[in-house]
């Protein structure tokens, strides 16, 4: 290991649990991850997420708000490795899945396939894909987990990703679009053993091998300069 990420891993106790999780040769011992999952609600990100929490609920900030929203909070949480099942998380998600399945997102997703005259739906299936993985990283709103990863198989595209272009000349699903709901719907696939959700996640790995994980299909530039 360099001495780069053995400091990287030292000083972030979420990326420790990655790679105890993902990159190691051994599995991680209960105790190993309850100590982890200790360093981690006292990390500092986690406690600048916590102490906005209450805000978000009070303000009712619209839950999807860039970069301030529930939706954001909770895919934070999610990615940082925050221990599942605190109950105190449960308002934001409640404003996630009020937000998902109530009529704001409904209108938007009516607006975006109006003039649509294929059977690619468009939607930004990001956002579903984020609450998805987030709500079962977090053990949160599980009456809900079924009916997000539902929506994700309906609107994938026969390359296997998803996008939210409207524009009519869009021919192939977006790198952006595709890679959350790929690893929400692998999750829920490994989760409740369901094998149309884990089809579809290995569906849409082909989307980022065509892209060589980072570059354009059009011309095999990098996407962002940032993935450099």
């Amino acid at each position: 290991m360099t001495t780069e990420i053995s400091a990287v891993l030292l000083n972030n106790p979420s990326r420790q649990m990655d790679y105890l999780k993902y990159l190691s040769k051994t599995p991680p011992s209960e105790q190993q991850i309850s100590e982890l999952y200790k360093k981690i609600i006292s990390s500092e990100p986690v406690r600048q997420l916590l102490t906005k929490k209450d805000d978000h609920v009070e303000t009712k900030i619209r839950p999807y708000q860039k970069w301030n929203g529930a939706h954001w909070v909770l895919a934070s949480m999610a990615d940082l490795h925050y221990p599942p099942g605190d109950t105190a998380l449960l308002p934001l998600a409640d404003q996630v899945v009020g937000y998902l399945l109530g009529k704001l997102r409904a209108d938007e997703l009516e607006r975006r396939n109006r003039h649509n005259t294929t059977e690619r739906y468009r939607a930004c299936a990001s956002i579903e894909g984020n609450a998805l993985f987030a709500f079962i990283k977090l053990g949160l709103r599980k009456d809900a987990v079924a009916l997000l990863a539902e929506s994700l198989l309906t609107w994938q595209w026969p390359d296997g990703g998803w996008i939210c272009d409207v524009r009519g000349e869009a021919n192939h699903s977006s790198f952006y679009e595709t890679l959350t709901p790929m690893r929400a719907l692998a999750l829920y696939g490994k989760m409740s053993g369901d094998r149309k959700s884990t089809l579809a996640a290995e569906k849409a790995s082909e989307v980022c091998l065509k892209h060589h994980l980072y570059k354009k299909i059009s011309d095999g530039s990098p996407i962002d300069p940032n993935f450099l």
